[in-house]
């Protein structure tokens, strides 16, 4: 009876085993990305919030949020010619300055003493914005100088 139960278990074992191995084999490092950092500014004054997209001639894309001091970083940018996107948000927190809170609050992440940076729409419009970039292996920097 020990026999009758220990082979159909050894099978199951030997099976499953040759499923997990097959699926780890193959090309599974994924598609190769690039790093993208640099200072966005408006007219000279850094952006203070929002993120930064970018868009892939494959399709593929990446996004990375905007600093307080203007500073962004997109770890996961596809590789080769890509389009670049810039959305400044004007949220509650980059609302709020030092003169909102008690005295002796620390500040919140994503507080800042200047008023939210805008800027002209087009820049959030993938055909409209004209920004434009060649992600390599790498990081790479970009400062980005709207007008």
């Amino acid at each position: 009876m020990i026999s009758l139960l220990s082979r159909p278990m050894g099978v199951f074992v030997l099976l499953s085993s040759l499923i997990v191995i097959s699926g780890c084999g193959g090309n599974s490092a994924g598609p190769k990305v690039g790093s993208m950092t640099g200072q966005i500014t408006y007219k000279g004054v850094p952006l203070n919030s929002g993120y930064v997209q970018v868009y892939g001639e494959d399709g593929r894309g990446g996004s990375g949020p905007i600093t307080a001091e203007g500073v962004y970083t997109v770890g996961d940018a596809p590789l080769g010619n890509i389009t670049i996107t810039v959305h400044a948000i004007a949220s509650a927190m980059s609302k709020m300055n030092s003169t909102a809170r008690p005295p002796g609050t620390p500040a919140m992440p994503g507080e800042s003493n200047n008023p939210p940076v805008t800027i002209p729409s087009k820049y959030s419009d993938k055909a409209k914005s004209g920004l434009t970039f060649t992600i390599k292996s790498g990081t790479q920097t970009n400062n980005i100088n709207l007008n």
